[in-house]
C-alpha cells in the first residue's frame, strides 16, 4: 500500500453506455461529482454513422440558418448514386446573383 488516498470531493464520475440514473446513484454513494464526455465535435455526434442522413441534419440546419441570417439565397438538392444519398447546398453570393 502506498498510503495515497483518493479525494472524492474533487473527483468526477463519468459513465459510458450506462443509464444516467445509475451514474447519479453511484455518485451519491461515493460522494463525488458527475460529468459526461463531449458528445459532439464540430456539430456532428461522436460515434454516429456518417452514412445516415439524420447524422448531418444539425450541420444542414446550421448552414440554412447562416444563409438566411445573412440574407443569401441557396438551393438544396438530394441525389442518389448507387445507393448513396448525397445532399448538396449551393449558396449564392451577391456576385453570382447579378
Amino acid at each position: 500500500m502506498s498510503g495515497l488516498k483518493v479525494n472524492f470531493l474533487k473527483s468526477k464520475l463519468v459513465g459510458i453506455n450506462i443509464p444516467q440514473n445509475w451514474i447519479i446513484e453511484a455518485a451519491e454513494v461515493i460522494k463525488c461529482g458527475m460529468s459526461s464526455l463531449r458528445n459532439s465535435y464540430l456539430g456532428l455526434p461522436i460515434g454516429a454513422n456518417a452514412k445516415q442522413m439524420e447524422t448531418w441534419d444539425a450541420v444542414i440546419n446550421m448552414a440554412h440558418g447562416v444563409a438566411c441570417a445573412i440574407g443569401l439565397e441557396y438551393q438544396q438538392s438530394y441525389t442518389t448514386n448507387g445507393g448513396n444519398t448525397c445532399y448538396s447546398l449551393k449558396i449564392y453570393s451577391e456576385v453570382e446573383k447579378r
